[in-house]
């Protein structure tokens, strides 16, 4: 329950909820709420759930027809798209660990979830509360029941690419290149790459952006500099119009985007963070692993899902793409 006085409204209904859809009251959950941070967003009052109290699962036929649901369905409570992306992937297993009869317990506190698009969050989580300047939280149970969650972000990383190919010169021609062979413009440009590599007989793909570079911030820095009046800067241009130069351009920006994962990553293993592998959702599905494969920035490993647009469905039933793991809280009935 509440603790807090005034409340405000915008923010205490910023998510929907099952709860409050089919009792109709205005008891939040935990997961629901965002006030369970002690980090910078933190109040001392609401500190370490206090003042909150844990609702059990409901059963009632109230509303639920409406949503197509039958009785005895298993409902999942309402996550923001960061957190339900990252407790889909969290406890994953990677196909060459699948067959492996033992799966460290702590497996989850060495990972970072990216859940890419528009922008990046950096999703991990750990036993006790870690503070880290510049990163969000800590927030108890925010995302997987009794674990602090770090979120760390870049505020443009999918906007930024899309910004990068369609203001370039060479854009319009590029996308109709790729609409005659039926590809999408991310896979021409990783095709024009690797036939430049092969050409210029480059030792890798990153050694191409020699002479160019990209600082990513178009948008503000999110983590770990906690910027937002922090600008872009792309050095290395000449008057090239070309398909190449843009292509390059476009490995610059994901170069960009992949250091500043590195940077959240190195600043939260610097303050108590033991990240070893990266699992990453959607977008880098468009862009190219190989495009990232720069040996500057190992040793971080990163696992990408097997479906080609993965997603978690908007709808209240369990998604296949949801962790298995059936979590109970205090006061409630498991399923």
């Amino acid at each position: 329950m509440l603790g807090l006085s005034p409340v405000p409204f915008l923010t205490f209904y910023f998510l929907a909820e099952v709860h409050y859809l089919t009792m109709d009251d205005i008891n939040r959950t935990e997961c629901s709420f965002p006030w369970p941070s002690i980090g910078f967003w933190s109040n001392p009052r609401c500190c370490e759930g206090k003042n909150f109290c844990y609702l059990p699962l409901i059963r009632r036929d109230l509303k639920f027809q409406e949503m197509g649901l039958r009785a005895g369905t298993p409902v999942g409570t309402s996550l923001i798209d960061a957190h339900a992306g990252g407790v889909g992937v969290m406890e994953s297993v990677a196909v060459p660990d699948s067959e492996s009869k033992e799966y460290e317990k702590g497996a989850i506190c060495h990972r970072l979830v990216l859940v890419c698009g528009t922008s990046t969050c950096h999703m991990a989580v750990s036993r006790s509360k870690l503070f880290i300047p510049g990163v969000w939280g800590p927030f108890w149970s925010a995302m997987v029941p009794e674990y602090w969650l770090t979120e760390g972000g870049q505020s443009a990383t999918g906007a930024l690419l899309d910004y990068i190919i369609e203001n370039h010169v060479a854009s319009p021609r590029l996308a109709n290149r790729a609409a005659s062979q039926n590809i999408s413009v991310f896979e021409l440009l990783n095709k024009i790459l690797e036939s430049m590599m092969q050409d210029l007989k480059s030792p890798f793909l990153a050694a191409l952006t020699e002479d160019i570079h990209v600082l990513p911030d178009f948008h503000g820095n999110r983590s770990p500099i906690a910027d937002p009046k922090a600008k872009g800067v792309v050095c290395g241009l000449t008057l090239d119009t070309s398909e190449k130069q843009l292509a390059l351009l476009y490995l610059a920006t994901v170069q960009s985007i992949a250091y500043g994962t590195r940077h959240i990553v190195d600043h939260c293993n610097a303050h108590g963070h033991q990240v070893r592998i990266l699992t990453s959702l959607v977008m880098l599905q468009y862009t190219t692993l190989s495009s990232v494969n720069d040996p500057r920035l190992e040793p971080f490993p990163c696992s990408l899902p097997s479906k080609k647009k993965p997603h978690l469905r908007r709808h209240p039933r369990v998604s296949n793409n949801t962790s298995q793991k059936r979590y109970e809280f205090p006061g409630s009935k498991a399923m």
